[in-house]
């Protein structure tokens, strides 16, 4: 997995900058960071676990097909363990309340902050 990273940031024609080129993606550096904080056992663990995730949620997708259109927004988390990150945020992140209406990022706009929301949309 470490050489999938390796080559994507190779890959990248902008591997120094903030945004990525068309066409191109910065998510090696999330799989880096994700690989730094759970220590390989657990990403290879975690990275193993994808496809069978996807596969129930896509069979679970397909089976709902009928039910209300937003029942089923963040089925893509369904079955992922993302306590880690629930508690690296809450050890070195800055907890915030944020009023109605007011955002946290704005579609279109590059991303400033990572978050781990604990309730609300």
């Amino acid at each position: 997995m470490l050489d999938a990273i390796e080559n994507a940031q190779q890959a990248d024609t902008n591997s120094n900058g903030y945004m990525p080129k068309l066409l191109q993606t910065k998510v090696y550096q999330l799989g880096r960071a994700l690989y730094e904080r759970m220590g390989k056992v657990r990403f290879e663990k975690f990275v193993a676990s994808l496809p069978s995730i996807e596969k129930g949620i896509l069979k679970q997708k397909k089976n709902n097909v009928t039910h209300q259109q937003n029942k089923h927004l963040n089925t893509y988390k369904e079955g992922l363990d993302l306590e880690f990150l629930r508690e690296y945020c809450m050890e070195h992140g800055e907890r915030r309340t944020f009023e109605r209406g007011e955002m946290l990022e704005e579609a279109g706009e590059p991303a400033q902050w990572v978050a781990f929301v604990e309730r609300g949309c």
